[in-house]
């Protein structure tokens, strides 16, 4: 049995739920290394879903993590870079700085393919600052400086990752940084002193078990060829040739080829020449087919998800702009109720009926039902909060919110339209993060409110590098909520026309009605703050 088959089993047959959230880790990270990076992405959304619903943060960094790596697999690196900045942040609340530091290393990875050099140097920089123990971080700035033509300080940094690697017995890292040193030597003609490098890592291969040893092995005797003699280069070109051949390993067998070919017509040997690039160009063709083939259905995938969302986010958004109509809205809510009740029972009747024919179906039936339920509960306690909200002034289920998770929740949904408008977030909050006695979509609904018109004066401002600031502190248990924008100032004569839900000049007056709404609901302070070339809004939030 195969080592993804053998996880399903064994998440099938468990009941523990954080159990199962770290099977479903183990799965994406299995898929991912076999390169099915859409199944990896189905296991590690379900991760994250279940690491959410039991509230385990370590979980949800990793399965964030995963997500970023598999994205930037499928090109998707807006997607990626939002997934690992998420696993950065809860790795650093977590004081989980190791793991803090391979995520701003997936970003500086990302920052590399975008040929963003500086920003990738920022990362590697921090990761190595946060964990100098990591051999990657050192080895890619290692590679920076080999990008820069500093062929001297990026020897310095591949031999400090492999005294670092041989230090903690990672022999795959130390061998990777040994073809480095080798590679960066040849550069310099000083082909005796790459081939010594080669050879000692020859050694290591040889002497210990690594996962990707055929991988190694190929890279090793492309390098080796290329410091050897033309008899020698010949053979161990053959060799690779051979192996990757055997064993589908087509990137190496395409590189293998080229140097033959090259190799033969620098010998004049024009017929083998021919022959070997021949062979390259069909197998460079069926890559690229292939490539192309994948990122199409990546593509299209991605597309889907991406409409999903933006009409989650939309439907979210268009929430607070009907809750001004809710007075109108008791009948709506009533014939909601039929149809919901009617989707419920079907879902669970489904899932009923699953579970006692034990009929094993593929896992997305499962979680897209639970998807269909958790959208009718969401639903149900919307339409409840309407009800109580303006039939009884009262602001539904009131509890301790944490105004800081409430603030990330509420960033989680505008990051994609931050992203796109080029909007720089800083955040600085007090410790402890203050707590609110209120309800939980009240206090949301408010934040995201507040944000959409901030990100809206950014847009329609001429400023050049946008910057959304929160600042969130805590003095003598009043709580403040400052949220400031350098793009449109704004004054104590604007507040009154903002507050207006009737003004047609822009859709965030509305919003800003419904927080103005909820401020004097909970009695809650809002004034107009500035300073610095910011401009913005002050909730003063008492205990």
């Amino acid at each position: 049995m195969d080592k993804i088959a053998e996880l399903k089993e064994r998440f099938q047959e468990s009941s523990d739920q954080r159990e199962r959230a770290k099977l479903l880790i183990a799965l994406a990270s299995e898929a991912w290394r076999e390169g099915s990076y859409q199944e990896g992405k189905v296991f590690a959304e379900a991760a994250l879903e279940l690491g959410q619903s039991i509230d385990d943060q370590a979980i949800q960094a990793t399965a964030c993590h995963l997500l970023g790596t598999i994205y930037s697999y499928l090109d998707a690196y807006d997607q990626a870079l939002e997934y690992l900045i998420r696993a950065q942040r809860q790795n650093a609340a977590l004081g989980m700085h190791e793991m803090e530091a391979e995520d701003y290393n997936s970003m500086g990875d990302i920052f590399i393919k975008l040929s963003n050099i500086p920003k990738a140097t920022e990362c590697f920089e921090i990761s190595h600052r946060l964990y100098p123990d990591y051999e990657r971080s050192v080895n890619n700035l290692g590679y920076l400086q080999m990008l820069k033509g500093d062929l001297g300080e990026a020897i310095r940094f591949y031999r400090l990752a492999e005294q670092i690697a041989e230090r903690k017995q990672n022999f795959r890292s130390q061998i990777i940084a040994r073809i480095n040193i080798a590679d960066s030597l040849a550069k310099q003609s000083l082909e005796s002193e790459a081939r010594q490098e080669l050879l000692q890592a020859e050694a290591l291969l040889k002497k210990h078990t690594i996962d990707t040893h055929l991988e190694l092995n190929c890279a090793l005797k492309l390098n080796l060829a290329l410091v050897s003699e033309a008899a020698q280069a010949e053979k161990l070109l053959l060799e690779v040739k051979q192996l990757s051949e055997q064993h589908s390993l087509k990137d190496y067998l395409q590189k293998a080829l080229y140097i033959l070919a090259e190799q033969q017509a620098r010998q004049r040997k024009w017929q083998k020449a021919y022959q070997y690039l021949l062979e390259y160009t069909a197998i460079h063709q069926q890559l690229i087919n292939t490539t192309i083939l994948q990122k199409a259905s990546s593509i299209q995938s991605f597309y889907a998800k991406e409409t999903r969302d933006l009409l989650t986010l939309n439907l979210t958004e268009k929430s607070a702009r009907l809750a001004t109509l809710g007075i109108l809205s008791t009948g709506i809510t009533h014939e909601l109720n039929q149809p919901l009740s009617a989707i419920r029972i079907s879902a669970e009747s489904i899932l009923y009926w699953i579970k006692k024919e034990s009929i094993m179906l593929p896992m997305n039936f499962n979680v897209e039902l639970n998807h269909i339920l958790e959208g009718i509960n969401r639903i149900e306690e919307f339409i409840k909060q309407i009800r109580q909200f303006w039939n009884s002034g009262r602001s539904g289920e009131i509890s301790q919110v944490n105004l800081d998770t409430i603030l990330q929740k509420s960033l989680s949904l505008v990051a994609r339209r931050m992203f796109a408008q080029g909007i720089k977030l800083e955040q600085q909050s007090s410790e402890p993060v203050p707590s609110l006695k209120m309800s939980e979509i009240h206090l949301q609904q408010m934040l995201i409110n507040l944000l959409n018109h901030h990100m809206s004066l950014l847009e329609s401002s001429s400023v050049k590098n946008r910057i959304l600031r929160v600042d969130i502190s805590c003095d003598k248990g009043i709580s403040r909520f400052r949220l400031l924008q350098n793009g449109t100032k704004i004054t104590p004569e604007m507040i009154n026309r903002l507050y207006n839900p009737l003004n047609t000049e822009g859709n965030a007056e509305m919003d800003m009605a419904i927080v103005k709404y909820l401020c004097d609901h909970y009695r809650f302070q809002m004034q107009v703050s500035e300073g610095d070339g910011f401009w913005g809004i002050c909730l003063i939030l008492g205990q």
